[in-house]
């Protein structure tokens, strides 16, 4: 049975809270029948909750991003140039190489340039999840985060069903790694998924939920590179919270200004980092491979 972002997301929340009230008034002496009734009631509450913002955040995302739709691009890894493939003119499988997906308020050169510094000399396609603003960007995040079922993970899945997944790596930034992980849990749901490859930069998802919906599913995994000092990563993807860290978390929110820059000096835009905090110590993480440090 399927059903709807919202109706999931109610009885998501429904449930979890039930037994969640259930088995802490147990533990703290109720009788059997007040836990119940106590449970239901809470229960209930947080799935009409649920339901309320799921339907409002859905109406939210639909007024505000007049263009939800992935589309497809081949970039040329040398000259930089972009042409856009019809994916009705490609059978479903036929793709193999590195599929790009950028991450918020990226107009097409920008998710480019993006693109290549990910993928230095190498053709790649991008899978672009489009500019909007960067207020209905983060609405459609924000979807993302709480259904998985935004229309931007609905039309990649479409477009990774185009590729090989024993041949493909996808190569997600920022809230492109949360749709990665959306569209893939998408696309599983008709066809297999087994053999895709999956790594990561400045992930505005959380590493060990992704690893948890699909590596079960045969999707492998290589660094998910977010720098010790990359908010996105560590506070909005909660990564430093999942691999415990202090240092990443309130460092993070010390250098959150330099995300606005979308510049060199942005641990969040360039893959190794700002220019003034290469020196960050990366613990957890690696620094990402085959990338040249300067660019």
């Amino acid at each position: 049975m399927v059903f709807s972002p919202a109706t999931s997301a109610a009885i998501g929340a429904g449930v979890g809270t039930f037994w969640g009230t259930f088995t802490s008034s147990i533990l703290t002496g109720a009788s059997l029948g007040d836990a119940i009734v106590g449970s239901l009631k809470a229960g209930a509450i947080a799935a009409a909750t649920a339901f309320a913002w799921q339907t409002a955040l859905e109406y939210a995302v639909n007024l505000t991003n007049p263009n939800q739709e992935a589309a497809l691009y081949k970039i040329d890894g040398k000259t930089g140039e972009v042409s856009q493939i019809d994916p009705s003119s490609i059978t479903d499988g036929s793709l193999r190489g590195e599929a790009y997906i950028n991450g918020m308020n990226n107009d097409l050169n920008y998710a480019k340039i993006n693109g290549m510094l990910r993928t230095p000399g190498r053709d790649v396609y991008l899978l672009h999840n489009p500019k909007n603003s960067a207020f209905a960007d983060f609405l459609e995040c924000g979807l993302d985060k709480l259904s998985g079922q935004s229309k931007i993970a609905r039309s990649t899945a479409r477009l990774l069903a185009k590729f090989d997944p024993s041949s493909t790596t996808i190569v997600g930034h920022s809230q492109g790694t949360m749709i990665a992980t959306d569209a893939l849990n998408i696309l599983a749901e008709s066809q297999s998924i087994e053999g895709f490859h999956m790594i990561s930069y400045g992930s505005a998802q959380n590493e060990i939920t992704a690893r948890l919906i699909l590596s079960p599913r045969g999707v492998t995994f290589g660094n998910f590179a977010n720098h010790p000092l990359d908010a996105v990563a560590n506070v909005v993807g909660f990564n430093s919270l999942t691999k415990p860290n202090p240092y990443r978390f309130i460092g993070s929110l010390f250098a959150s200004p330099l995300l606005f820059t979308e510049s060199y000096y942005s641990p969040h835009s360039r893959p190794w980092g700002g220019g003034f905090i290469k020196w960050a110590p990366w613990l957890y993480d690696t620094p990402p491979s085959g990338i040249p440090r300067s660019y």
